[in-house]
């Protein structure tokens, strides 16, 4: 389901855009985003499924909501509530994916558009947590519309804001955990991932520290849980209960200050990252979100680029882990926005380190001459003169 999450994740930049201080919303945006989600309500159950989505008789459907959903990111992107340098780089990575998958229907490229719409459910939580959400939804969704299985309904339902509800699937996931499903390595892997989402919920997206502990604390009572996640269960607590200490202060900083606490938390590299089930996640999660706040409130300057690029390696460092990433979008925005500085200069190295991983393989690294072509143009652009 990345495409599901990356159209989703564009609808929430823009409701952000809109729900900002003295720049609510206007009819026509308003009805944009009404629209694509009526889209993507209607795709929902085809997308969860293989032979509803393979079915001739629901083509001319999934073509007709594809190219809807084309003609409204294509407005959108251009409207005056999307311009902080988080959104343009959300909104933007929407807008080509969206006409990518266009593109591959009208061609026939049936498999390919099957996967790009609904393979791999990491939620996109990047630009969800570019600010806290107001705590009601600016769309309501109900579960009992949605088709799939309980993960899929929940995924669905955070990446329209209804984080409440999301929450509520994900912790019957982890507290309906049985002894049976300690052997079964899905079943453990959606544990994994539904305590995951709903620790991004309470340290990114709503900020109730409090309520985290109080949350883990009942989980804890499962005695199914496998030892090694209570073990991390447990070290979560202790970093929620020391962030909590400091939090308050931490939410009031600002710009070089904030830049500082970002250099001490997060590692200087996404492959310095372990933010599994030995890794630092609450830290992660919770200064990355600070970093989103600050970029949406106003434009940073000539600090922005180190804004994007520790944006970039949360989000390189939690893929696979937590939510599709955007990391690389935020590289390119780092070095074509603000080239020849010094980091524009770090963002290409981490995009080259990146797109080598792309193309490795057992015979080495084999990169498309387009792709060749396209680092030569961004080392260009990023190296000092």
């Amino acid at each position: 389901m990345a495409v599901i999450q990356r159209i989703l994740c564009g609808l929430a930049v823009w409701s952000l855009a809109s729900e900002a201080k003295d720049a609510p919303a206007s009819p026509p945006a308003r009805a944009l985003m009404d629209q694509m989600l009526a889209d993507m309500k209607a795709l929902q159950p085809l997308l969860v499924s293989d032979a509803r989505f393979m079915a001739t008789e629901n083509r001319a459907e999934i073509n007709r909501r594809v190219e809807s959903l084309s003609k409204i990111s294509d407005r959108v992107m251009a409207h005056k509530s999307l311009q902080s340098a988080g959104y343009q780089v959300s909104g933007q990575s929407l807008n080509r994916h969206i006409q990518q998958v266009s593109r591959a229907l009208k061609s026939g490229n049936i498999s390919y558009a099957r996967w790009a719409l609904a393979s791999t459910p990491y939620a996109c939580a990047s630009c969800h947590s570019q600010g806290i959400i107001n705590p009601k939804p600016l769309w309501t969704v109900d579960e009992g519309e949605l088709a799939g299985t309980p993960m899929e309904r929940a995924d669905f339902l955070f990446s329209t804001q209804n984080y409440d509800v999301a929450d509520q699937t994900y912790t019957q996931i982890v507290r309906g955990f049985t002894k049976a499903d300690a052997s079964d390595v899905p079943a453990r892997s959606r544990l994994e991932r539904a305590l995951k989402q709903r620790l991004l919920i309470w340290v990114r997206v709503r900020r109730d520290l409090p309520a985290a502990v109080a949350a883990l604390d009942q989980d804890l009572k499962n005695p199914h849980l496998p030892s090694k996640i209570r073990v991390t269960m447990k070290r979560w607590q202790k970093q929620i209960r020391q962030l909590i200490k400091h939090s308050a202060q931490d939410q009031a900083l600002r710009g070089e200050k904030l830049l500082a606490l970002a250099r001490k938390k997060l590692p200087p590299s996404s492959a310095d990252f372990k933010d599994g089930l030995d890794g630092n996640l609450v830290d992660h999660l919770w200064v990355s979100g600070l970093l989103y706040g600050q970029l949406r409130e106003s434009s940073q300057g000539a600090a922005t680029p180190e804004f994007l690029y520790w944006l970039a390696m949360v989000d390189l460092g939690l893929n696979h882990e937590v939510f599709f990433s955007l990391g690389n979008a935020y590289l390119r925005d780092c070095i074509e926005k603000y080239p020849r500085g010094a980091f524009s200069a770090r963002c290409y190295a981490e995009y080259e380190r990146q797109t080598e991983l792309l193309y490795s393989g057992s015979r080495g690294t084999d990169f498309p001459l387009e792709v060749k072509e396209d680092l030569r143009e961004l080392r260009l652009r990023a190296m000092s003169e």
